[in-house]
């Protein structure tokens, strides 16, 4: 149920079982034409552009999409879903039927609200060095499933008992660790399992998604999934902030616990990562961590370090035209995440800040504070219900401009702009208003980006 990245892979995985697979979304084929594209060939049936209920009844197993946690509170609040649940149909996802199908043993999972995509991909990017098999995928736009059948034939010959000490590790020709990135909404759908990763890592904790959870609380006992089943020899990696948080001063589970933070990393590693941000550093002291764990060489972190460009729409430098700096930061999707994007630019008078978009039930007070103390050069406010919030907040004095579309808004930071400044997308907010999601919204602004004549 849902065709996206995780669903595409879904229905890949199974059709080449040979499962009888139904694909059913809401999206009409041509909006689906680009994942439709990637099942040609496959004996999959399709139900599109709207969902039915027998659909749901008259099979042995629903995978849906992580969208539906998007706008549903509940899974039983889909009418589909509901059904299902009703006449005894098993519900799964991508990432339940990954744990069940590899060994936990060789599992590095990695959360949080923000920095858990730089932060697996820069624990890949260390492994590789040792382990070229290493495999990264979860909610970083590369489905699991898709790499299910190769981890099966490289690892599951191996006994898990040999893989319990990530400092015992088999040859390295033969052992290929697993990096997910799991979202709050995946690790809901792991807890059925009771299991959690062999090592895990949440990397920070700020309010978010609180339209889909009744208060902070509840995202933090979602997020605690990652390491609550632990067991004996497991390790859980956690960044010192989130001390802070009742829910985390007591670790759960059997596992080991490990604090780290910006203030430990060594200058070697910090000097030589080429990502701006206090918040980058932190990313990395949890990724130094695994990479301890399982012995990886100074010289081959230094490698991984000096050729780590960072990820898509993640404070992304994305260009530069007369002398005008253009970031790429979309996955800032929460007002804390717009107010740690900021505090990477020396000058915030520097900036003009397109942001803004639909609300998730949070605060953007603290964001408002924020502008007014360290005040952008000037702002241009995509519409949303988060936008409407923020300019509540906002004091009258703020330089702000209306924009209705990324078009617009790249034209109106333009038009601003003077050789020096920078240009930085940071909405603050989700994206389904004007966009097909927050990483069509990036690549909307990069496109408007280079579109602009010098």
């Amino acid at each position: 149920m849902g065709l996206g990245i995780g669903g595409t892979g879904a229905a890949r995985y199974f059709a080449r079982l040979g499962a009888r697979v139904t694909v059913t979304d809401k999206k009409s084929t041509k909006e689906l034409k680009p994942f439709l594209r990637k099942l040609t060939g496959l004996p999959i049936r399709y139900v599109l552009g709207k969902h039915r209920a027998h659909d749901f009844i008259d099979t042995d197993l629903v995978v849906y999409s992580m969208g539906l946690r998007a706008k549903y509170k509940h899974l039983e609040d889909s009418p589909y879903l509901h059904a299902a649940i009703k006449h005894h149909v098993p519900l799964d996802t991508d990432i339940g039927i990954f744990f069940e199908s590899v060994p936990r043993e060789q599992i590095i999972g990695v959360t949080g609200t923000r920095g858990k995509s730089t932060t697996a991909a820069l624990i890949a990017a260390m492994l590789k060095t040792k382990y070229p098999k290493t495999v990264l995928a979860g909610n970083i736009r590369t489905s699991v499933l898709e790499a299910l059948p190769k981890i099966q034939k490289e690892n599951f010959l191996a006994s898990p008992k040999l893989q319990r000490s990530a400092g015992r590790l088999r040859s390295k020709n033969n052992f290929s660790p697993v990096v997910l990135e799991l979202s709050s909404w995946q690790l809901e759908g792991l807890a059925q399992y009771k299991k959690s990763p062999h090592i895990s890592v949440i990397t920070s904790i700020f309010q978010d998604h609180l339209n889909t959870y009744k208060n902070i609380h509840e995202y933090l006992e979602a997020k605690k999934n990652i390491f609550r089943y632990q067991k004996k020899g497991d390790y859980a990696v956690l960044n010192d902030s989130l001390k802070q948080h009742p829910e985390f001063k007591k670790p759960c589970g059997q596992a080991k616990r490990l604090l780290v933070s910006w203030r430990t990393t060594p200058h070697w590693a910090a000097s030589t990562l080429m990502l701006p941000g206090m918040h980058n550093r932190s990313n990395l002291a949890a990724a130094l961590a695994v990479a301890q764990l399982y012995r990886i060489p100074k010289p081959n972190i230094l490698h991984a370090l000096k050729t780590f460009r960072g990820l898509e729409g993640r404070l992304e430098y994305v260009g530069v035209k007369r002398g005008v700096k253009f970031y790429n930061d979309t996955t800032a999707t929460a007002p804390d995440a717009v107010i740690v994007g900021l505090r990477s630019f020396a000058r915030t008078d520097r900036v003009i800040l397109i942001t803004g978009g639909v609300d998730k039930n949070l605060d953007y007070r603290p964001l408002a504070d924020f502008l007014a103390a360290c005040p952008p050069k000037a702002m241009v406010l995509l519409p949303g219900t988060a936008t409407d919030k923020l300019h509540k907040h906002l004091t009258a004095n703020s330089k702000q401009q209306i924009a209705t579309s990324m078009h617009e808004a790249v034209r109106c930071a333009w038009h601003i702009a003077k050789k020096g400044d920078t240009i930085l997308l940071s909405p603050g907010a989700a994206s389904f208003n004007l966009f097909k999601n927050e990483f069509d919204r990036g690549e909307q602004f990069v496109h408007e980006m280079q579109k602009l004549k010098t």
